[in-house]
């Protein structure tokens, strides 16, 4: 770390690229808060033995030959905090490990400890079978039941799920041995839209600001979930296969309206 901020009783917000960040969702939302609180780097986790380089190669820019730059991959931490000392925020930008994950969760949580931070939250997103005509499936999971509670008026469904899971499993762990509250917040992404999600990523957004306390304003991401809307509806006018997909889906979810909720 170059620098450690005293972030008492702040939050961690966690988002990070590869199994669970369906539509871009989880690094689309740290870096939105990043850049509208004006979050200073303040350090990062070496990527030595965290990463698998033939599944995720670095890139290389080159322009006539030379090499202008060379990009591992990279987890950086970025801190904030009200000129009042609170709300103080801890978020850190990266990408999943491919080993050694109690190595790395161990890496996050003393960063933690060390500036103060009272409690974890993991942004995640996975494919789900929900229309993009509705609202987004929230779901929400932590060791911490006091924590759950308390989070229970946001509109969150409780996760159920049994399967492969990923690192914020172990960070939840961790964390939980250490009396750091964590949770994992997960939205579902339609099956049929590629790319980036921003509608996906306003209503993470609009959830955990609220969790941690801070007044951003989630405008452009909202007009950006709207052009999303407005593009498939055009897609979905002149692709009748797009248009019964999106007609069985919704009436799915009618009937049933039920997803299934992870946590990674």
């Amino acid at each position: 770390m170059r620098e450690v901020p005293q972030l008492k009783d702040g939050s961690l917000v966690i988002g990070l690229s590869g199994w669970g960040d369906a539509g871009n969702v989880s690094t689309l939302c740290v870096t939105y808060l990043i850049e509208k609180l004006g979050a200073t780097e303040v350090g990062e986790i070496s990527p030595g033995r965290f990463y698998d380089y033939h599944k995720k190669r670095p890139l290389v820019s080159i322009e006539k030959g030379v090499i202008k730059d060379y990009d591992p991959p990279r987890n950086q931490f970025y801190s904030w905090k009200a000129k009042g000392g609170h709300p103080a925020i801890l978020i850190l930008r990266g990408v999943e490990p491919h080993v050694d994950w109690p190595s790395y969760a161990e890496n996050v949580i003393e960063a933690a400890e060390k500036m103060g931070i009272s409690r974890i939250y993991m942004i995640g997103a996975y494919v789900g079978n929900i229309p993009h005509t509705v609202e987004p499936s929230i779901s929400i999971s932590s060791r911490s039941e006091p924590l759950l509670k308390e989070l229970s008026g946001l509109g969150l469904e409780a996760t159920n799920y049994s399967g492969p899971t990923g690192i914020y499993s172990e960070i939840i762990e961790r964390s939980h041995r250490r009396g750091i509250a964590a949770v994992s917040i997960w939205g579902a992404v339609p099956p049929y839209i590629q790319g980036t999600n921003p509608k996906v990523a306003f209503y993470m957004l609009d959830k955990i600001v609220s969790m941690v306390g801070v007044d951003v304003s989630l405008i452009e991401m909202k007009e950006k979930g709207e052009d999303l809307d407005e593009q498939i509806a055009l897609e979905a006018k002149q692709n009748p296969d797009l248009r019964r997909l999106i007609s069985s889906m919704e009436l799915e979810y009618r009937s049933v309206r039920r997803f299934d909720s992870y946590i990674v």
